[in-house]
C-alpha cells in the first residue's frame, strides 16, 4: 500500500505529526521541527495524496476525521517541501 508524507526537498527530513496534550479542536501539527509538550509523536503518513498536496500548499486539510495543521515555521518554506512516497504494509 502506498502512503504520502512530506519532507525537505533540502534536507530529505520527513515531517511529523504532533498531538498535543493541549490540542484545540483535536487538531495535529504537521512540523518539521520539535513542539512543545506533545502528548504524543510520529512520522506523518496518509494514504491520500491530497492530504499532503494540501498541507503544503494550504496549510490546513481535514480528511477521514482527523485535522492537520502546517507548522507556522514551514509556511515560509513551502518551495522546499515535497511529497514524499513509500510503499510498505502496515
Amino acid at each position: 500500500m502506498k502512503y504520502y508524507g512530506i519532507r525537505n526537498r533540502q534536507t530529505g527530513e520527513l515531517a511529523r505529526q504532533f498531538y498535543g496534550k493541549n490540542a484545540k479542536g483535536n487538531v495535529s501539527t504537521v512540523s518539521l521541527y520539535n513542539i512543545d509538550d506533545p502528548l504524543s509523536v510520529h512520522i506523518f503518513l496518509t494514504k491520500n495524496k491530497n492530504t499532503a498536496l494540501s498541507l503544503i500548499n494550504d496549510g490546513y486539510c481535514e480528511y477521514n476525521g482527523e485535522t492537520y495543521e502546517l507548522d507556522d515555521r514551514l509556511k515560509n518554506l513551502k518551495e522546499d517541501l515535497e511529497i514524499y512516497e513509500s510503499e510498505f504494509n502496515l
